[in-house]
């Protein structure tokens, strides 16, 4: 076996692999903050899911209800989900002329505060036909 002299000796060198890393990590730092939106935006998507949810179970709660619910109602639940409050409001044609006869409103409101301490609310209201 003859050895060959290698002259032109193909690789990268040390300052080649330096420049290339700090290229990289510049790079994934311009990243860095889409993670931190991204995660905030999931967690107020999360919050406001929680609340729609909430105020849709009330609203089906008095959808199912076999009898008229005493007129006018204001009810407040506190701490539900460790963070939200819950308002509703049942009103009829005789407390309320803008109800139509036959049938009463309600209004539910679900409030509660976001992770940069800013209050958030969300509503909703339907008109139930009395049984």
């Amino acid at each position: 076996m003859k050895y060959e002299k290698i002259l032109n000796k193909r690789g990268m060198s040390l300052l080649e692999v330096l420049t290339g890393m700090l290229v990289l990590a510049i790079g994934l730092m311009g990243l860095a903050p889409m993670l931190v939106v991204s995660v905030e935006g999931n967690v107020s998507s999360r919050d406001a899911s929680l609340a729609a949810n909430l105020a849709k179970e009330q609203i089906e709660y008095y959808e199912g209800l076999a009898a008229t619910p005493a007129l006018p109602a204001n009810l407040e639940e506190a701490g539900l989900d460790g963070k939200f409050t819950r308002f509703t409001y049942i009103r009829g044609n005789a407390t309320d002329s803008t109800v139509p006869a036959g049938a009463y409103q309600v209004d539910v409101r679900v409030a509660w505060t976001d992770h940069h301490n800013v209050p958030r609310n969300t509503r909703y209201s339907t008109l139930i036909l009395e049984p």
